[in-house]
């Protein structure tokens, strides 16, 4: 070895303990796919946590068609259709997270064939609709730095995070619900106004409801 290529690998030495050793392309793909994977496994335990509050809150919801309670039982319908829509996010968001994976894969293989990392309209894609999920927002956005570094996806852009999800015709969604929990309301039942019932606190929504009202807050930011 010439003394050139000697006092090459001592600074590259004091570099790689000064700053750390720079990851190879590979290292950072198999990072990447373990973080991935890893968030995948979040999303799924959201999903069935929201899955589980879902159910009790159709429950109360029984319990108001069954007592004449309209207007409390629209009330907790329309927060399940926010709800749904909000599963329906993340479970958008987990397919784009499957579909970095691939495509990160694919553009490995042909790393080890050219020796390049190539840029990927596609992972870029896919990351700028992630990054604007809350629950993933603060890990995509390392990744999706690391990602531009490594020259794997050209430039980041930011998204506003939160704001949540715009449903339309929420009334027709609401009715849906009754006519899938196969509820009808009694024609001489009384039809409070909903903001008497809403303050009136013997009808305060119970432990399920708050869950419920407190994730889909937290699910939009």
């Amino acid at each position: 070895m010439s003394r050139r290529q000697e006092n090459k690998g001592f600074v590259q030495g004091v570099k790689d303990a000064v700053f750390g050793k720079r990851a190879t392309p590979e290292e950072m793909a198999k990072k990447w796919k373990k973080d991935l994977r890893h968030e995948k496994r979040l999303l799924d335990r959201n999903i069935r946590s929201i899955l589980r509050e879902e159910k009790k809150v159709e429950q109360t919801i029984r319990k108001h068609v069954k007592d004449g309670e309209e207007a409390n039982a629209r009330l907790l319908a329309r927060e399940l259709v926010y709800s749904r829509a909000a599963r329906e996010r993340l479970y958008l968001s987990k397919a784009h997270l499957n579909s970095v994976m691939i495509t990160l894969q694919q553009n490995m293989a042909n790393y080890r064939l050219a020796k390049a990392m190539e840029s990927s309209a596609q992972i870029m894609t896919y990351m700028n609709e992630v990054i604007s999920v809350p629950e993933l927002n603060r890990t995509m956005m390392v990744m999706a730095r690391e990602m531009e570094r490594a020259g794997l996806i050209e430039e980041l852009v930011e998204e506003a995070v939160g704001g949540g999800d715009l449903v339309e015709e929420v009334d027709e969604e609401i009715e849906k619900i009754f006519v899938e929990m196969d509820l009808k309301f009694k024609e001489d039942a009384p039809d409070a106004p909903i903001d008497v019932i809403i303050n009136d606190p013997v009808e305060e929504a119970g432990p399920q409801e708050d869950e419920l009202f407190a994730r889909y807050a937290q699910l939009n930011g």
